[in-house]
């Protein structure tokens, strides 16, 4: 089993997507400096400066997600960035929740919600409140538009999300075996390297117990990842956790 979002073709689509998204964000800000509207009536457009500035920010997170595809888990961070600066600046945008429910779900495939759930669950809502409120500034017609609006954006978004996950798990094996025998390279050591893993074991304890240097599980690890299709420690748990991992030969027939 490989999680699809960590194969080669999503690898690769992540790869053009930030190449897009670099290119369409070079763009944007050169025609903005171009078209001056960093200046308004002679002041700095303080709204369309935050826009330059986050953009940049975003190119930056776009290429590093060019090179290491596995740490997609950033884009969350851009995501963040283009939520506040809609809510508190653009009223009647509803891409300030889609950016917000696109976020959480960045963060969730990415392991975020595996600990202390409920707290960050609470923390997220309370921002994400607060720049809701923040509209008041426009008036409450405009809040309760605006509101509306985004509740409506935000059922159809995970509404498809529902449909798209029930889909996936319908097409996915019921059984949670991770069976090593059946990938390239792998030993039946490893079984003892991922259930350490499972366990939340950092590195440098297993390590330890395992009388190897740290740089040795590291390595090994990396190598188990990348044969499985997980490409990293994240990966692995939100792809594996609750498997039993195992290594049974299959028996070829004679």
């Amino acid at each position: 089993m490989k999680n699809f979002l960590y194969n080669k073709k999503t690898i690769l689509g992540l790869r053009i997507f930030s190449a897009i998204a670099i290119f369409i964000l070079i763009v944007v800000n050169v025609l903005t400096f171009v078209s001056g509207e960093i200046f308004l009536d002679g002041a700095i457009n303080i709204n369309r400066l935050n826009t330059v500035v986050i953009n940049f920010f975003t190119i930056v997170i776009a290429v590093f997600v060019l090179f290491f595809p596995q740490k997609f888990g950033l884009i969350a961070v851009a995501c963040f960035l283009y939520m506040i600066k809609i809510f508190v600046w653009d009223k009647g945008n509803p891409m300030g929740i889609m950016m917000a429910s696109l976020q959480i779900c960045i963060l969730y495939v990415r392991g975020f919600f595996m600990k202390h759930k409920g707290p960050k669950i609470a923390i997220l809502s309370i921002i994400l409140i607060a720049l809701q409120c923040s509209r008041l500034r426009f008036g409450a017609e405009v809040l309760f538009r605006d509101l509306v609006m985004d509740m409506g954006y935000s059922f159809v978004f995970f509404f498809a999300v529902f449909f798209i996950v029930g889909f996936e798990s319908r097409n996915r094996s019921t059984e949670k075996i991770l069976n090593l025998a059946l990938y390239d390279g792998l030993k039946e050591s490893d079984v003892d390297l991922l259930n350490c893993v499972l366990n939340n074991q950092q590195y440098k304890v297993i390590a330890i117990n395992m009388n190897k240097s740290e740089g040795a599980v590291r390595n090994r690890l990396n190598k188990i990842y990348d044969a499985i299709g997980v490409l990293d420690r994240i990966g692995f748990l939100t792809t594996f956790t609750g498997f039993d991992v195992i290594f049974k030969p299959v028996e070829q027939p004679a």
